[in-house]
């Protein structure tokens, strides 16, 4: 949502530091709503996600109305074929 002032509302935590660098915390809520009215809790795929063992975080983003993505950062020393991989067969770390 744009504001006036230029302020354009996210939904997301976060900070301007004194240098002017901004952080992003997290989400002010988990669930996004889609177009045609579906709650998604964000949190729990995400999660999931984060239990594969090549990836080292997920973030799940809602850019068009009918659109979930999942944005996904691999972890060290994976290369994409495997990151791929691990994602179809929906592995998971062992919970500790």
């Amino acid at each position: 949502m744009f504001l006036p002032g230029g302020t354009v509302r996210t939904g997301d935590l976060g900070y301007l530091d004194e240098d002017g660098y901004l952080f992003v915390l997290g989400r002010a809520d988990n669930t996004i709503v889609l177009d045609n009215g579906k709650k998604i809790v964000v949190r729990p795929i995400e999660e999931t996600a984060q239990g594969v063992p090549a990836v080292e975080d997920c973030v799940l983003v809602n850019p068009a109305p009918r659109e979930l993505v999942a944005i996904v950062s691999p972890s060290a020393d994976v290369d994409t074929a495997q990151l791929a991989a691990a994602l179809k067969r929906g592995e998971r770390r062992p919970r500790p």
